[in-house]
């Protein structure tokens, strides 16, 4: 070894500077162990002052990398007297022997081969933020650190919470900024809309004297005119033109938010289904429709005939967009719209809510398309098949009574258009969703996760690493078969996307689970569990994770489906 032990940590120092994830920390950190301390395997686990009281792994670096993910993702610290010591402890706790101490949690240091660990508490205010840690395991035997080794590995671990601190304020900036992007574009796109709504509006006022002069007058002149005047019938041509003029104009008023409605609290189950056999009439016989609505529904603040009007137009758009025939859904349920939502959608606040949706199987929409459907007057039908008011209404009647739209469309695969009432506070008697019980978010499980989208596939094994699970990724279903093939261990779950070039998402999950009996399946997708279920193929009890998917969402959905598939030790 060169050097004085704090000109070495000053070179340690500049160097972790350098390190851009917890990763490259932890190779950094390993890199110098065996330099100046003999020692060839380093971890880091941060602490999680929360309701789970756990050590949870960061990284790790070194031959023991991947056992110490698989076996120690995150731990308990009730219960385990090691974990206790460390988290009160504001020296290093050093365990000569893990196979003889009485401190160590013996299953686990059985898995890895455990034999000296060492554990640098790193803390911040009287409070243990994290555990930098070595260690030796199996044929190194047990190495008890000299006092200097022990104070070198204290001053890696203040350069460790640095650099760490570091890192983690570099991934909640980009994480912001990330989020920031996705609310500035909803920002914009609604300040779009409103901008649009207000010209709309005007324009629609402006208009509607002018038609009730125009009105009006040919009205007056009719009168004066005998039954037998040959004018007579081609003025009252122009008398219908202006009332389909006008109500043009209603629907332009409903769009900007200026169109007079009566909220009422209303059950949108009792509105579909009287609207049952009126809708079945605007469809055609080479199109399956059905409604699914939701027993005990709870109810919404709305006025039920701009309801109806919401409902009709999706239909009649979902109809449109099958020529050839296809399957049609409406359908309504209590859901429960979490603060992570409300975070990622502008103008929706955290609750109970109602869901209507429309889905269909019919050519489905591009990115660009879906940006301007709300927009007035702009249509992807022919000349003279198409207004372009119809879906701008909705938006506008769905803002109008404090709700969001939520759009799903893959091209050649449909569309499923979600709306969201708040629930009235004026009930009280139905039953809605219970927010989801706390759980145990973590895992160790292998899973192999599927998803032909590159940056939704990222993050979704980030965030499946980070809670301990082991993840296989397959960018589509040849891939994914392949490694159902030659992967030599176990698989627990298959995650994966319905919509996928090639093979579809439940043609595979039935060919693996074919060949790998236990391995259950969890599909993602944009469409309801209903709609899958009566439009895609979906059987009962398989099971749905619903897109837009958030870390909450994915790890509690994944948790549920993999200890539904635990046999019973009770």
């Amino acid at each position: 070894m060169e050097g004085s032990p704090t000109s070495r940590l000053l070179a340690f120092a500049r160097e972790l500077q350098c390190a851009d994830d917890f990763g490259e920390l932890m190779a950094m950190t390993r890199a110098e162990l065996p330099t100046s301390l003999g020692f060839r395997q380093a971890w880091l686990f941060v602490v999680e002052n929360d309701d789970t009281n756990e050590m949870r792994l960061l990284d790790s670096a070194g031959s023991m990398r991947e056992l110490i993910r698989e076996v120690a993702p995150s731990m308990k610290i009730a219960g385990d007297a090691m974990l206790e010591e460390i988290a009160r402890s504001t020296q290093p706790v050093v365990v000569i022997d893990a196979l003889t101490d009485p401190r160590t949690n013996k299953g686990i240091v059985a898995r890895l081969g455990s034999r000296t660990i060492i554990s640098i508490p790193l803390r911040l205010q009287d409070q243990t933020l994290a555990v930098f840690g070595t260690g030796t395991f199996g044929d190194e035997g047990c190495r008890a650190p000299a006092p200097p080794q022990l104070d070198y590995l204290i001053g890696m671990g203040v350069q460790i919470r640095v650099a760490a601190d570091r890192i983690r304020f570099l991934e909640e900036r980009k994480r912001c900024e990330l989020a920031m992007v996705r609310l500035e574009a909803q920002l914009r796109q609604a300040q779009k809309m409103e901008a649009v709504g207000r010209l709309a509006g005007g324009i629609a006022h402006d208009f509607n004297n002018l038609l009730s002069v125009m009105i009006s007058f040919t009205e007056l002149a009719i009168a004066d005119l005998g039954d037998d005047c040959p004018s007579r019938p081609d003025l009252e041509e122009v008398v219908k033109a202006g009332a389909r003029a006008a109500e043009l104009t209603r629907k332009l008023l409903s769009f900007s938010h200026k169109n007079t409605f009566r909220p009422r609290t209303c059950d949108l189950s009792e509105v579909v289904g009287g609207m049952d056999a009126m809708l079945r009439r605007l469809i055609p016989e080479n199109i399956e429709f059905d409604t699914v609505v939701q027993s005990q529904l709870a109810k919404v603040e709305a006025d039920p005939g701009l309801i109806e009007q919401v409902v009709m137009n999706l239909v009649v758009n979902a109809r449109d967009a099958m020529p050839d025939g296809g399957k049609l859904l409406v359908e309504t349920s209590n859901v429960e719209l979490d603060a992570a939502y409300a975070r990622e959608h502008i103008g929706v606040v955290a609750g109970p809510h109602v869901m209507l949706a429309v889905s269909d199987t019919g050519c489905g929409m591009d990115k660009d398309t879906q940006e301007r459907m709300f927009e007035p007057f702009f249509t992807t039908k022919g000349d003279g098949k198409g207004t372009g008011i119809g879906l701008c209404t909705v938006y506008g009647l769905i803002r109008q009574n404090a709700g969001t739209v939520w759009v799903y469309s893959e091209p050649g695969n449909g569309t499923s258009v979600r709306t969201y009432l708040p629930a009235s506070r004026a009930q009280e008697s139905c039953v809605m969703v219970a927010p989801p019980t706390v759980v145990n978010l973590w895992g160790t499980e292998t899973i192999l996760l599927v998803e032909d989208d590159e940056q939704l596939r990222r993050v979704a094994r980030k965030i499946l690493e980070r809670h301990g699970y082991v993840v296989l990724e397959a960018e589509d279903s040849t891939h994914a078969l392949s490694i159902g093939q030659l992967h030599p261990g176990h698989i627990d779950l298959v995650l994966t996307d319905v919509v996928m070039p090639g093979m579809s998402g439940i043609e595979l999950g039935t060919r693996l689970a074919a060949s790998r009996t236990s391995t259950a399946v969890l599909y993602m997708s944009g469409y309801t569990a209903t709609s899958m279920a009566y439009q895609r193929g979906l059987e009962p009890g398989q099971s749905l994770l619903a897109k837009p998917i958030t870390p909450d969402s994915l790890l509690r959905r994944v948790r549920e489906v993999l200890d539904a598939g635990r046999p019973d030790t009770g």
